[in-house]
C-alpha cells in the first residue's frame, strides 16, 4: 500500500506521493543507470575514510562527469512528478528559482520514499 509522506524543507511543506509500479520501475531503471558509476566512486571514497561531504561531492562529479545534462535533468525533473505543495501541483521554474538545496533535499526523499527498499537490499542506509 503506497504512503504519502509530507516533508518539511526550508519551513515548507511538500507532498511526496509514492510512484506507481510501472513508472517507478522504469524512472528507477534511468536513475540506477546514472547513479551506478556515483555508487561506485562512494564505495571507494568511502574505503579511503573520506568526510560524508566528501562522498557526496564524489557522487556528484561521478553523475556530472558519466551523464548528459539533459539526462540529468530529465530524470529530476521526472522524479519531481510525485511532488507536490500544500497548494497543488509543483510548478519547477517557480519552485526551485534561486532555492536548489531544496531541490536536492527533495530528490533525496523522493528516491528514500519510492526506493528505500531496493537500497536495504544492497545494503544501503538512504534515509
Amino acid at each position: 500500500m503506497s504512503q504519502i509522506k509530507i516533508v518539511d524543507i526550508n519551513d515548507k511543506k511538500y507532498i511526496i506521493e509514492p510512484f506507481k509500479g510501472r513508472k517507478g520501475f522504469k524512472l528507477k531503471t534511468k536513475l540506477m543507470r546514472v547513479i551506478s558509476p556515483a555508487l561506485n566512486e562512494m564505495r571507494k571514497a568511502a574505503d579511503e575514510d573520506v568526510s560524508e561531504l566528501g562522498l557526496i561531492v564524489t557522487a556528484i562529479q561521478s553523475v556530472l562527469e558519466n551523464s548528459e545534462d539533459d539526462e540529468i535533468f530529465a530524470i529530476v525533473e521526472e522524479l519531481m512528478t510525485g511532488v507536490k505543495t500544500e497548494s497543488g501541483s509543483l510548478d519547477f521554474d517557480l519552485e526551485f528559482s534561486q532555492n536548489y538545496s531544496t531541490l536536492y533535499k527533495l530528490i533525496k526523499e523522493v528516491v528514500e520514499v519510492n526506493y528505500n527498499d531496493v537500497f536495504s537490499l544492497l545494503g544501503m542506509n538512504v534515509g
